[in-house]
């Protein structure tokens, strides 16, 4: 009976000492990541740089239509027009994958246009259901949400990102090298100049800003669609 509570704590320990290894291990790899990124502060400022400022941007540019789609809740309802300007929007992004890519690479141009496609269409369906949300029927402004506003503000938050990035690596150096490269790349930094890159980070509030009006635009009381019935007035007998 000794022996084989023995031999079951034994095997219990051992259990517990690979997992321990293994949790050392990972805890050795996180610490390596940490360091190639130049250290906790750089990862604190990349934190707050890719996710917390992306979420407020957006959250405050798209706040009006977000605000206006959470008070009338519409039901979702599609357009003619809708499906026209997912067709246009495909025609761009076939566009781009032969442009930039080209069909003689076959593999990297399915890649490309099947990734982009799916990109596309996530964002065209998620900005109809905002303007269904938010009861807005009017062609004119409908469009403008789904083919401008939202794909730019989608646009603007990545470019913000990798700007806000390089600039406080360029003030106060904080990423590695390597890292470093890898952002640069990303960017396209390479061909960029300081003055380009001080341009761009002066650019970003009034962008945000002329996003934002746009955006209330959009939503403005002249755009929502009145769900009930006209009560027309009855004539007296």
């Amino acid at each position: 009976m000794n022996m084989q509570f023995d031999s079951s704590l034994l095997e219990t320990l051992g259990d517990f000492q690979a997992h321990f290894r293994l949790i050392r291990e990972m805890l050795g790899q996180l610490s390596e990541f940490v360091a190639t990124l130049g250290g906790p502060w750089a990862v604190v400022v990349e934190i707050v740089l890719a996710i917390v400022l992306p979420i407020a941007l957006g959250s405050w540019m798209l706040g009006p239509i977000s605000r206006r789609a959470g008070r009338l809740k519409g039901t979702l309802r599609y357009q003619l027009n809708d499906f026209f300007w997912l067709v246009l929007q495909f025609q761009l992004v076939l566009g781009y994958s032969v442009r930039f890519v080209g069909v003689e690479q076959r593999f990297m141009f399915v890649l490309v246009l099947v990734g982009t496609s799916c990109g596309m269409i996530a964002l065209w369906s998620g900005a109809v259901r905002f303007m269904s949300r938010a009861k807005v029927t009017e062609v004119r402004r409908r469009a403008t949400f789904v083919m401008l506003i939202l794909p730019t503000t989608v646009g603007y938050l990545m470019a913000t990102t990798f700007i806000m990035l390089i600039a406080a690596d360029s003030c106060f150096g904080l990423f590695d090298s390597l890292y470093r490269g890898q952002l640069e790349d990303m960017l396209l930094i390479m061909s960029m100049t300081r003055g380009q890159l001080i341009a761009g980070v002066i650019l970003i509030p009034p962008t945000a800003w002329v996003l934002r009006r746009a955006a209330n635009w959009v939503v403005s009381d002249a755009t929502i669609a009145v769900s009930s019935p006209a009560i027309h007035a009855i004539p007296a007998q």
